[in-house]
């Protein structure tokens, strides 16, 4: 059989003495890959995944700590087949088929007594799982199964080490369960890192078979929100972010992901919402097939500005941006300045030019309104229905995009064939490529277009500089405000990219990992339908939250780094993105250079991480050198999983790095950088071995990017900063240091 190729061992699993490395046709037994298009190549990956025997007591992960891996619990069925397959190996090994090729190594290396003794345990552990699912096959209602199907407890501490504060994800989590103020609502279910929802009176949860937990510290980009701590024997399958990555991109996982959501996490999250309070049992049960889930891209619109407010999100997973003035749609505002006459014409008169621009729009737009139109233009006046069905649909045209790519492929094409100043002007800084447009920009782009189309009918928009004005994670609502309200949308929310890569390099993300928003959508018609008293409840939160409004308008100024966080180069230049962001003070620089030795001399292979090159932002340089992003795109697609967060929340590239350079593509900042292995793959220093018939491939780069010294021990911070003869370095929070987000 021909030799097949592995990638380096992974030196990252400490390996238990009941631990098992299974091969890759022993994972295929698996209900986790069950129904996979494509079974991921486990022998590629060396070490990637450990089988962990669980018993309770057993903590398995911190609240607090880096988390680089995901768990699985193995179901009953699971370990049935696992070990009735290892069972039939051993069987193979003393019946004298020691060489074949399905039959793991480590059998085959063992002496015939440790087999034998082996084998009997591996029946005896047989005949106690068959005992416990005959318990869950007799299992009356679900509640009864789920109770015996419960192996593991999630648990938030209320108690974080007070000589290290810790904020982002935790300090959100923490202020779930504070005492809440006088007349303040507290959530019954707090949101975390898996399939469940914690229980606010006892910051507890369950744990089932068959589920995953940890996929967003795998994933990314937080440390683990809450403590898990095994119940009752069983076992647990851990392994890297390239493992799982593989599995978020087929869709029967996703399917089977879905349908653990939407029974374990979602009823009870929804349940809670107060908009739902009022709803009976029945009532509520009936609303439960119309909750949807949805995902949108990254950088992609989940509604714009203006929108009628037609629904409430709830954030499953992924973080979303709210911005004000960044809407290309026509507002009420707007609606009320069209000359309807004046407009009516213009849009007609591309009847009889349909090669022009004016033809052009007039060919997209819907019959009815066509119609509608030429009635206007004949000298019938536009009553409000008419005016409201044209906006309607001028600003479906807006957002539709169908006119992307009909004056050229190139931004440059663009220009010299509409040959028009006003659409010169505004695509003036947008990629070259019209495919790399994101959807603001194309929205913008056919708003432009619509105005010279008609350039007296309709009021020119008014040139306004987009404001973040919040970032939401997973647990929290979106565009309840409006539909409270009766009102438009009143700000965009976006799915959060790191910076405008454009859609080529987001396709090119999404092919190596789901970077994108997972929501639960919660649509207004079918809500109102279910009970009418639906609707006085939403008048009555309408009521409240006006009241609100009024009540919590700012009674002073913004301080002054308030105000630099809300400038359009705070979001061009991804200052935002910093949990450790390095500003270097140039009132105070004197250039001497003292940071970036330190950081030379701060690393064993003289690697420098720090380069005094990069954008100026007010008085301060922001160099090249890793900012710990807040949502890091780099850790996206690793094909070994060799890139993670460390406990200080850095960056950390492992010795298995295989110098791929996707993760230095990918960091919208260059703050990753790839240098010479001098030994080639050097001495691998995993535990794990290779499976029969592989051999390790050779890699010559690796890696290297900033980890704020956390490899070196000690409690000074980084060397860069602690260099600073002149206090001209730190490393800053930049949502607290500018403003952005409370103490």
């Amino acid at each position: 059989m021909a030799e097949r190729e592995a990638n380096l061992p992974v030196d990252f699993f400490e390996i238990g003495p009941q631990d098992e490395q299974l091969t890759s046709v022993e994972l295929g037994s698996l209900s986790l890959l069950e129904g996979l298009k494509k079974v991921p190549s486990f022998y590629k990956f060396p070490g990637s995944t450990i089988l962990r025997k669980c018993t309770p007591g057993q903590l398995m992960c911190r609240q607090g700590e880096a988390g680089a891996s995901a768990f699985y619990i193995l179901s009953t069925h699971d370990v049935l087949a696992l070990r009735q397959q290892q069972v039939d190996f051993i069987e193979k090994v003393l019946q004298g088929g020691a060489a074949a090729a399905d039959v793991p190594a480590r059998f085959q290396n063992l002496s015939r007594p440790a087999l034998q003794a082996l084998q009997q345990r591996l029946k005896a552990e047989i005949q106690s799982f068959t005992k416990r699912q005959a318990a869950l096959d007799q299992a009356t209602d679900v509640a009864q199964h789920d109770q015996l199907a419960n192996v593991a407890k999630v648990k938030l501490l209320v108690s974080l080490n007070p000589d290290r504060p810790r904020r982002g994800l935790l300090h959100r989590l923490k202020s779930w369960w504070r005492r809440p103020a006088k007349g303040e609502e507290t959530p019954a279910f707090i949101p975390v890192d898996g399939m469940m929802s914690l229980d606010t009176r006892t910051l507890e949860a369950p744990l089932h078979e068959k589920e995953v937990f940890g996929e967003m510290s795998c994933l990314n980009r937080a440390p683990r929100s809450a403590t898990v701590i095994v119940e009752q024997d069983c076992y647990m399958l851990e392994f890297l972010r390239n493992v799982l990555d593989m599995l978020y991109k087929d869709p029967a996982y996703k399917a089977r992901n879905d349908a653990i959501y939407r029974t374990r996490v979602l009823d009870k999250q929804v349940r809670q919402l107060s908009v739902f309070k009022e709803l009976s049992d029945a009532e509520f049960q009936d609303l439960q097939p119309r909750l949807e889930l949805v995902d949108f891209e990254a950088g992609h619109i989940i509604f714009d500005e203006h929108e009628p407010s037609d629904c409430m999100y709830l954030i499953r997973s992924g973080m979303v941006k709210v911005v004000k003035h960044a809407s290309a749609l026509l507002s009420a505002d707007e609606s009320g300045r069209i000359s309807w006459n004046s407009l009516a014409q213009e849009l007609v008169a591309g009847e009889k030019r349909p090669q022009s621009l004016t033809g052009r729009v007039w060919s997209k737009l819907v019959p009815e309104i066509r119609e509608l139109l030429k009635s206007i233009a004949s000298g019938t006046a536009a009553d409000a229905a008419a005016q409201e069905r044209i906006v309607t649909e001028l600003n479906r045209f807006i957002s539709a995009g169908e006119l992307l790519t009909a004056f050229g492929e190139k931004r440059s094409a663009v220009v010299t064939t509409l040959d028009i100043l006003a659409v010169e002007e505004a695509i003036a800084d947008f990629p070259e490529k019209v495919k790399d447009w994101s959807q603001l920009r194309s929205r913008l782009f056919h708003r432009v277009l619509l105005e010279a189309a008609s350039m007296h009918g309709l009021p020119r928009r008014e040139p306004r500089s987009a404001r973040t004005l919040n970032y939401l994670g997973k647990g929290e609502i979106l565009g309840e405000i409006g539909l409270l309200m009766g009102q438009p949308r009143s700000a965009s929310c976006l799915a959060f990219d790191q910076h405008d890569r454009g859609q080529e390099q987001l396709k090119q993300d999404l092919e190596a990992s789901p970077s994108r928003v997972e929501l639960v959508k919660l649509d207004r018609d079918d809500l109102a339908s279910v009970s009418p008293a639906f609707r006085r409840t939403l008048e009555a939160m309408k009521d409240k939250r006006v009241a609100n409004l009024k009540e919590n308008v700012p009674a002073r100024a913004a301080p002054v780094r308030s105000l630099q966080s809300q400038s359009p180069e705070f979001e061009t230049l991804g200052l935002v993105q910093g949990q450790q962001l390095m500003l270097i003070d140039l009132e105070k620089c004197t250039r001497c250079g003292a940071c970036v030795e330190a950081c030379v001399d701060a690393h064993a292979d003289g690697r420098n991480r720090l380069y005094l090159d990069g954008p100026r932002f007010d008085k301060y340089l922001v160099p090249v050198t890793c900012r710990s992003c807040l949502d890091p795109v780099c850790m996206i697609g690793c094909p070994v999983g060799a890139i993670a967060r460390g406990d200080n929340g850095e960056i950390r590239i492992r010795n298995h790095c295989i110098g791929c350079q996707l993760c230095a593509d990918q960091c919208p900042y260059g703050s990753i950088h790839m240098s010479d292995r001098e030994l080639g793959n050097s001495e691998p220093t995993s535990l794990f071995q290779l499976e029969t018939g592989v051999v390790l491939k050779e890699f010559t780069q690796k890696a290297v990017v900033c980890d704020l010294c956390s490899s070196l021990g000690g409690d000074h911070g980084p060397s860069c900063v602690y260099a600073c003869p002149h206090d001209a370095a730190m490393r800053v929070d930049s949502r607290q240091y500018f403003g952005i987000s409370e103490d």
